[in-house]
């Protein structure tokens, strides 16, 4: 559920109260995460995200937000190639090290890495200490061994995430859903946005929604299963032994 407001009226609460609470708030003609606020549920904190889409957008969408992590399901031809967890970016507690520590420590190891496949590094910044605050924790926190303190409210193109290949786990019914979403587009390859609690879960016992439909959907090459699809993909695109020829000029 959702409905499109221009950004000059005034929006309360009680205007998209048939939505839901809470809710998020976004541009219409925007991407990436650009002026997306999550999880509000009250009018101090939606006025803050009106003026924070305004700034990105002529129009407001406001959502209901629906419980669940994003799944982003790569469909070509007809086919699910791979399913990806949008976890939000973290850091993994060692039952030693305070949460400020362990930033500094994965940054510092991500600095180790080639450009190519160093992802952007973690910030404390008002939204990280955000989370931690929701979560009943601060930066001089000591999480155990093993738990996740996210840092994001969600993954997105513009904060990143740490991402979960969780293929092998979709249910029949929810891969069939999101090839028709592509069939419905008339879409060879689609990149379709599912929110669900638990993709073992068919979709229509756990209130589980499509949120987007991408015709574009980037692959990508950081990590290893974005490399993975993308050779099915050329695969499934362009059957037989064909070649494509490749010519390298040098000089003028």
């Amino acid at each position: 559920k959702g409905m499109v407001l221009p950004t000059k009226s005034e929006i309360t609460l009680e205007k998209i109260a048939a939505l839901g609470l809470p809710v998020v708030v976004k541009p219409t003609d925007k991407d990436r995460g650009l002026g997306v606020t999550l999880g509000i549920s009250n009018q101090e904190r939606l006025q803050q995200a009106v003026d924070y889409a305004a700034q990105h957008g002529n129009k407001i969408l406001v959502e209901e937000q629906v419980p669940g992590t994003c799944h982003r399901i790569l469909v070509v031809d007809d086919k699910v190639l791979f399913v990806i967890k949008r976890n939000p970016r973290s850091i993994t507690g060692d039952g030693q090290q305070t949460i400020e520590a362990l930033i500094k420590q994965l940054n510092a190891s991500l600095m180790l890495k080639i450009p190519q496949k160093r992802l952007p590094g973690l910030a404390l910044d008002a939204l990280a200490l955000e989370c931690l605050a929701a979560a009943a924790l601060k930066p001089n926190s000591i999480p155990a061994v093993g738990v996740k303190v996210m840092l994001r409210p969600a993954q997105s193109s513009q904060w990143g995430g740490d991402p979960e290949v969780v293929t092998e786990s979709l249910h029949p019914d929810n891969a069939e859903i999101a090839r028709r979403a592509a069939r419905l587009f008339g879409l060879r390859c689609a990149g379709v946005d599912f929110i669900s609690t638990d993709i073992r879960v068919p979709w229509y016992d756990n209130g589980a929604v499509i949120n987007e439909v991408n015709y574009a959907p980037v692959i990508g090459r950081t990590h290893e299963y974005q490399r993975q699809a993308g050779k099915a993909y050329l695969n499934l695109l362009f059957q037989g032994q064909g070649k494509i020829p490749i010519h390298l000029f040098v000089g003028e």
